[in-house]
């Protein structure tokens, strides 16, 4: 085995990206939630087909990011396909069009339900949908108006590329903006202490995804985002191995 490769297995191996063996390293990049889904199937995949499969959880738009750029195998996304290629191509990526890629849906979005994360002293518990859209676009701003105690609201968000961003964009906001005011982090685990640092602070997470001691709202109805795994219809055709793992991941993830 060459020597860089080596030193790329040896590396992986250490952070449990990858399994040991020396079949081909096939990336899916992209979703956090969807990396969760996977990470159970992962070793019976691998055992079957003789791979690593490396899991990066980078954010659905990031994922698709990678795909483009051939960095990744296969993106996985926790929202909304037409959205998030607008997004990265706005970012100035390679194109890629809903025809040149094959989708396969997961099914197991009860891992995907969406909650609204609230500082532990704030006492609301649930939310409908015309409150929340009012809390996000800035039409409330204190929380006593939906219930709660007297505290200015302050919304925190992902960026553009994630997929929750993307599925509470096109389905609850339709077309309205986020409030000017809030905070925009790059990294959505950030949220959490964000959150958990501001009395009036609120942000947007799949509920599989928050720590111990989190405390959120309830959000009625329920909002969930959709989970994928997507790969150029090109590198399919060119790489039946490749095909062959996405095919059997998404098999045992319905």
């Amino acid at each position: 085995m060459p020597l860089l490769r080596s030193l790329c297995l040896l590396g992986l191996i250490a952070t449990g990206l990858v399994a040991r063996g020396d079949g081909p390293c096939i990336t899916l990049a992209g979703s956090s939630t969807v990396t969760r889904v996977l990470m159970p199937l992962r070793a019976g995949v691998e055992a079957n087909h003789n791979v690593a499969i490396r899991l990066q959880p980078t954010g659905s738009g990031r994922g698709l990011l990678a795909l483009a750029a051939d960095e990744a195998d296969a993106a996985m996304l926790s929202g909304p396909l037409d959205y998030l290629l607008a997004r990265i191509g706005a970012d100035g990526a390679a194109p890629l069009t809903v025809d040149r890629l094959e989708k396969l849906k997961l099914a197991d979005t009860s891992k995907a339900e969406v909650v609204a994360l609230i500082h532990p002293a704030n006492p609301v518990r649930r939310l409908d949908a015309g409150q929340l859209r009012a809390l996000l676009t800035g039409e409330i701003a204190n929380w006593k108006d939906c219930g709660g105690p007297d505290l200015p609201v302050r919304v925190i968000i992902p960026d553009e590329l994630d997929g929750v961003r993307a599925t509470v964009a096109t389905t609850l906001l339709a077309g309205l903006a986020f409030t000017e005011t809030a905070v925009v982090v790059m990294r959505t685990p950030d949220i959490v202490p964000l959150v958990a640092a501001e009395a009036g602070a609120v942000g947007l997470l799949p509920r599989s995804t928050l720590t111990p001691g989190s405390v959120w709202a309830e959000i009625e109805p329920k909002l969930s985002v959709e989970l994928f795994i997507v790969a150029r219809k090109d590198r399919l055709e060119q790489n039946p191995k490749l095909e062959m793992v996405i095919n059997s991941l998404h098999s045992r993830a319905r």
